[in-house]
């Protein structure tokens, strides 16, 4: 089989956009949550190129490529899909994952031209209208699913002027400019419904939370694992919590298998419902799910971490002040041995100064006999 390329993917991307059009034209269904089965999709045999082979390799379809009968060469023609019988083929899965990275679309909006077939050159013309409103500012054309083109502007404040600006008329053609979270097929919606579930048979090697929830990303979630079930040596049924968007999403069954060597190897595990709920019954006065199961208290704090005086710790937005000092007795301020001689031999001078001060006599007070002035 040829080793894919990029420019391979890029015309398979724009096929399957093509596939989707036609399919939109033709009023045919769209795909969608549930979607029932064709009765005539048999797995029996498919027809590629004419001839019929086999369909099944361990129960599961045939890559859609054949190689050439009785051809010495290791070419394999890739085949269109044309010749495939694709009804009952899967039509809807959901991934919930969590959140990726939004800074890379920050500087990107998808281009398109109201008549694309009126345009020689699809980047050019972009480059033309682009620079028409934004002069001085280089862009980069990227390769795209949606749309004619893929901008990446220099700034998140170069994409949004030209945001501003779209529809940008050049000539007699327009284009139009979408951010990467405006365009159609984004979505956002709340889960309605919350479903009890007990699951047998889960693998024992897989027995921890990490790897539970690893399990259940396809249009469900785990919200809550019963704490019991994740005790030491207890392979009970497990018991969760799962966040669905209708009840009848919640699966019967649950295929967990790991790679190894090329292949996978798993097993299958049984999902019984024991109760299904509104979601919004369970919210608390903050609009978050409340806890279902008994949660067990966290541990009181090691030994070494308790004061001595048996005080409880602060808490920890206490700030801890310095506590005021406290006066020493006064038989404390005195000191006493041979640093006490100074300050008394001091204490006997002072004794001395204030005796003489007491016992010497006073000067004479000088009495004047002049007559008073007469007025």
């Amino acid at each position: 089989m040829r080793p894919r390329t990029r420019s391979l993917y890029v015309v398979e991307a724009a096929r399957h956009a093509q596939v989707l059009r036609e399919l939109a034209s033709s009023g045919s269904p769209s795909p969608g949550r549930r979607s029932p089965s064709s009765a005539s999709s048999s797995p029996g045999s498919l027809e590629v190129h004419g001839g019929v082979h086999d369909a099944l390799v361990g129960g599961f379809p045939k890559p859609d490529y054949v190689e050439r009968p009785g051809s010495e060469s290791e070419e394999t023609e890739e085949s269109d899909g044309s010749g495939v019988d694709w009804n009952g083929r899967t039509h809807f899965v959901e991934a919930w994952i969590s959140p990726g990275d939004p800074s890379r679309t920050l500087r990107l909006a998808f281009a398109t031209v109201n008549r694309p077939a009126e345009v020689e050159d699809m980047k050019e013309f972009v480059l033309a209208a682009v620079a028409s409103v934004l002069p001085t500012s280089p862009v980069e054309i990227l390769p795209t699913s949606r749309g004619d083109v893929l901008i990446k502007f220099a700034s998140l404040e170069d994409r949004e002027a030209a945001r501003e600006r779209s529809p940008v008329v050049w000539g007699d053609l327009k284009l139009a400019l979408e951010r990467p979270e405006e365009t159609s097929n984004r979505f956002n919606f709340v889960p309605q419904w919350l479903v009890l579930v007990a699951l047998s048979d889960f693998p024992i090697e897989m027995w921890k939370k990490e790897k539970i929830l690893e399990c259940f990303t396809a249009g469900c979630r785990v919200v809550e694992i019963n704490p019991e079930c994740l005790e030491e040596d207890n392979y009970a049924p497990l018991e969760l919590i799962l966040e669905v968007n209708h009840y009848l999403d919640c699966p019967s069954e649950l295929s967990v298998s790991v790679e190894l060597g090329g292949r996978r190897e798993g097993s299958v595990v049984q999902i019984a419902p024991l109760r299904v709920w509104p979601r919004d019954e369970q919210l608390g006065p903050d609009g978050s799910l409340r806890p279902y199961f008994n949660h067990p208290l966290p541990p009181p704090p090691p030994a070494n971490d308790v004061p001595a005086t048996g005080a409880p710790p602060p808490a920890a937005n206490h700030v801890h002040l310095p506590e005021a000092p406290v006066a020493a007795p006064a038989q404390q301020l005195m000191p006493s041995g041979a640093a006490a001689l100074p300050m008394l031999a001091l204490a006997a001078a002072f004794a001395q100064l204030a005796t003489k001060c007491l016992t010497a006599p006073a000067a004479p007070t000088a009495i004047s006999t002049a007559p008073a002035p007469v007025p």
